[in-house]
Parts: C-alpha cells; structure tokens; sequence
C-alpha cells in the first residue's frame, strides 16, 4: 500500500493532484481500495494506485502532448526563418561594409595624391610654413620678455 505521496513522486505531479482525485469522483468507484488512517492520511492498496496511475496517464497523454509539441515545433520554424533571414542580412551588409572601407581607402588615397601634387606645385615638400609660424611664435615670445 502506498500513500499519495508516494504515487505523485512517482508519476511526477503534485501530492495535491493526486489528492484531488481521490477525494473527487475517484474516491466514489474505489472506495473500498482507499484507506484511511486515524490521522487523516489515505493508503492506496495495488488496484486503486494503478487505476490512479492510468487516470493521469491518459491525462497527460491527451491534453499536454499533443498541445506542446505542435506549438514548439511552430515557434522552432519561426525562429529558424528568422535566423536565416539575419543570416542573410548580416552577409549583404558585411559586403555592403566592404564596399564602403574600399571606397574610403580610395577616397584617402587620392585626396594624398592631391595634396602631395599641389605641395609639388607650390614648391614646397615639407610644409615650411608651420616651421614659419613656430618660430615666429618663439620669436614673439622672445620679443615680448625682453620688452618685460
């Protein structure tokens, strides 16, 4: 004899399911397989258990299998197209980032060239006209504590 405890563990379920049934319409077919002791605990003889156990069986069976499986596999073909779907738009724009870096290497490239043509026009390589200014500055500076 096991008690409802036993039998929920068993069936994986809570002790108070197990003691809705037997309280409720089962308790009526079964009742001479239900014991119950002076302390208000129920003891389920072999015959009641398994009638318990066919009882949530088919419970389970037809009500959370075949409503589970149909929804996940819905929600597993949505996210898969959803992954593909970014797969690709992740790819086009990598090449579209490509693009964009080759151009901009273009771009520097040829905005040097321009530079380095018209430093060649003016005469001037190195730029000495910051060279100019640094020493007029330091020449200002020099002006102005000796006047100090």
């Amino acid at each position: 004899m096991k008690s409802p405890y036993q039998i929920a563990k068993e069936l994986n379920v809570t002790p108070q399911a197990v003691y809705k049934r037997i309280t409720d319409e089962f308790n009526n077919q079964f009742n001479n397989h239900i014991q119950r002791k002076s302390d208000g605990r129920y003891l389920l003889d072999p015959v009641a258990e398994r009638a318990i156990k066919e009882l949530f069986n088919q419970t389970i069976e037809l009500v959370v299998q075949p409503t589970i499986e149909p929804v996940e596999q819905q929600l597993l073909n949505q996210l898969n197209s959803e992954n593909a779907f970014l797969r690709e738009r992740i790819e086009r724009l990598e090449e579209e980032l490509n693009i964009e870096r080759a151009h901009g290497r273009e771009i520097a490239e040829r905005l040097a060239q321009i530079v380095e043509n018209e430093q060649k026009l003016i005469g001037m390589d190195k730029m000495p006209l910051i060279e100019d200014k640094k020493r007029s500055w330091f020449g200002f500076m020099k002006k102005r504590n000796a006047k100090e």
